[in-house]
């Protein structure tokens, strides 16, 4: 998981989620797995194509997927 396990540790339990992101100008992605808390299997793929969207905006709205997903 990588630096999303960083970005989220606390948030989604160790080994829920199985994440790889990307960045490019104006370009954020993310595509994975993740197991939600009642052991369901949910595939994620996110392409998120805006001005600025790399920086911090695009973080938040990849970290608040994975949330709700985990919550499912």
């Amino acid at each position: 998981m990588g630096t999303v396990r960083k970005r989220l540790k606390g948030i989604l339990p160790p080994g829920s989620a199985r994440i790889k992101t990307g960045i490019i100008d104006n370009v954020r992605s993310m595509a994975g797995y993740v197991k939600s808390k009642n052991n369901k299997n949910y595939i994620i793929v996110s392409l998120q194509n805006y001005k600025g969207i790399q920086n911090t905006t695009g973080t938040l709205i990849q970290d608040e997927v994975l949330k709700w997903l985990y919550k499912q």
